[in-house]
């Protein structure tokens, strides 16, 4: 086991939250420039917190995200930084319900997020308008 893997009680398998990812982050990255978020077979969510495991250490994992940088003020009220979590928290969830595996692109990942959400807000407001056009017909 690597010293700088840090591990928490967060699982995607067990009912993860938002307060678990935040508080991973807070505790494992504080020094730390860029860092690897890891997904193993078994849900556990951990993190490397200098991005210094090695490729192949890696690829033993379910999947994960490479060297993420944050690139804004940290904070429990830094709006940037929740934003940033939540998105997180979001790619992490999804990539494993569609159980991808391996080196995952974080920005790949959110922009089919975003996507499959405007798609999604799109068909339902067409199916609101369309049930009240044919209320009122």
């Amino acid at each position: 086991m690597h010293t700088n893997l840090i591990t928490t009680t967060m699982n995607l398998f067990y009912k993860p939250s938002l307060t678990e990812l935040a508080s991973l982050i807070e505790q494992s990255t504080q020094d730390s420039e860029n860092y690897n978020v890891i997904v193993d077979y078994d849900g556990e969510v951990l993190i490397d917190s200098d991005a210094s495991v090695s490729k192949k250490v890696l690829d033993r994992y379910k999947f994960y995200f490479p060297k993420l940088r944050e690139s804004f003020e940290r904070g429990r009220h830094s709006i940037s930084y929740l934003k940033y979590l939540n998105q997180l928290f979001k790619n992490l969830v999804f990539c494993w319900d569609k159980e991808i595996s391996g080196n995952v692109d974080y920005q790949l990942i959110s922009n089919i997020q975003n996507r499959m959400f405007k798609r999604d807000s799109k068909e339902k407001n067409e199916i609101f308008f369309i049930n009240l056009l044919n209320a009122n017909a």
